[in-house]
């Protein structure tokens, strides 16, 4: 089974994913009365069997990083070295990618470990004007869009920042955009302008909101996806004005 860890600025996700049904009816046998996997879940993503999520915490050190894998898959009844045959690490904290790898070769020497980044081959083509400037989470959702629906599509990852990746009908990642996430717009919002509060992320019952709470969700849910300029970036790409999929997640 492959054990997936995406390191974000803000959090860290884990996704223990199964190679065929064999793996993963190996997997549901082991966890039953011990965990609920993912297995009951119909919107869990293809092969996933299990998944966490954690902070990100830069300071951590390998051996801590080590503990907490092994303690997370103890929790649901496996073992890591029985359990995990490969490991697959994309990070955007240059710092805690280094730990990652310093942990693998420690602590799981025997198991094949591949941490994306420049000159990891990808099966992409990468049209960027320096391709090692790329993050490793923009190619992975880039590799990943372009696997489950083709091309041309487009991602939106609505995390710490949020990403827009274009990737041709051919499969090249073509680039994209980075805005502000946003959380951290709102904390921009509610730091420059003293008569706005904080008010839970939610979708608003209406467009045109009705008071300073419902203004304030209905930006963040209607008004922002308007005048984002990714939205001009990507109609004006001449490699994917064909119809195209959207893919977001977040």
């Amino acid at each position: 089974m492959l054990l997936a860890i995406d390191v974000g600025n803000t959090e860290t996700v884990i996704g223990l994913y199964a190679r065929d049904e064999v793996d993963a009816g190996t997997v549901l046998e082991e966890n039953v009365g011990v965990g609920i996997g993912t297995e009951t879940d119909p919107t869990a993503p293809r092969g996933l069997t299990h998944h966490w999520r954690l902070s990100t915490v830069p300071t951590r050190t390998p051996d801590e990083h080590a503990v907490l894998l092994t303690q997370l898959l103890d929790l649901e009844g496996l073992d890591i070295a029985a359990s995990v045959t490969g490991i697959a690490v994309s990070s955007s904290v240059p710092h805690v990618t280094a730990e990652l790898r310093q942990m693998a070769t420690r602590w799981f020497s025997r198991v094949p470990c591949v941490v994306l980044g420049p000159g990891t081959k990808s099966g992409m083509p990468i049209l960027y004007d320096n391709p090692r400037e790329v993050g490793a989470d923009r190619v992975a959702n880039a590799v990943g869009a372009f696997d489950l629906y083709g091309g041309p599509c487009v991602v939106v990852d609505m995390g710490t920042a949020t990403t827009v990746e274009a990737i041709s009908a051919a499969g090249e990642y073509l680039g994209g955009a980075i805005a502000p996430g946003v959380a951290i717009s709102l904390e921009a919002l509610y730091q420059h302008a003293a008569a706005l509060r904080r008010v839970e992320i939610s979708e608003p019952r209406h467009v045109i909101g009705r008071s300073t709470v419902w203004r304030g969700g209905s930006w963040r849910s209607w008004g922002r996806p308007r005048w984002w300029p990714p939205a001009g970036s990507v109609r004006s790409s001449p490699r994917i004005r064909t119809p195209l999929s959207t893919w977001s997640h977040g």
